[in-house]
């Protein structure tokens, strides 16, 4: 059985970058261009280029947020494997859809912080980041803290 590699670095403390997983290439660009201005932001257009992203810089994401409906496999599936190799990363859910089943699922499983819906509401997703990139920052501390 092939196992997970090995994060490259440890996770800092400072970790800082936001990681936005959509097959939507505008929604991308729309997304660096927004919230750049604040936070450091990486993009990937789906699950295996998002894991491949992680496997290569896990060390800065604090935050990841991902849309639930994407071609080949679906946000949740992507919480779920970063929760399970990248723990301290906050993960965050957005959907433009009201389906109520996934993100009860996807909530009570433990793969997401929080959900946004789409259309994204600038002021709100702005207090979700920062909130889930200091969560991240938080358990990073508490990390190093136990590990003296």
């Amino acid at each position: 059985m092939k196992s997970d590699p090995p994060f490259r670095r440890q996770p800092s403390p400072d970790a800082d970058a936001v990681l936005l997983v959509d097959d939507e290439p505008r929604a991308l660009k729309w997304f660096s261009r927004q919230y750049g201005d604040e936070f450091r932001v990486l993009t990937a257009s789906g699950v295996a280029q998002a894991l491949e992203l992680l496997d290569q810089h896990a060390h800065e994401v604090a935050v990841l947020l991902t849309d639930y409906r994407m071609p080949v496999q679906d946000g949740v599936t992507l919480l779920s494997a970063t929760r399970q190799r990248f723990g301290h990363v906050s993960r965050l859910l957005m959907s433009a859809y009201a389906d109520k089943d996934v993100a009860m699922a996807a909530v009570n499983r433990g793969h997401v912080d929080h959900i946004l819906e789409k259309p994204l509401d600038e002021t709100r997703t702005r207090e979700v980041l920062r909130a889930a990139r200091e969560a991240c920052q938080r358990r990073l501390r508490d990390q190093a803290l136990l590990q003296r």
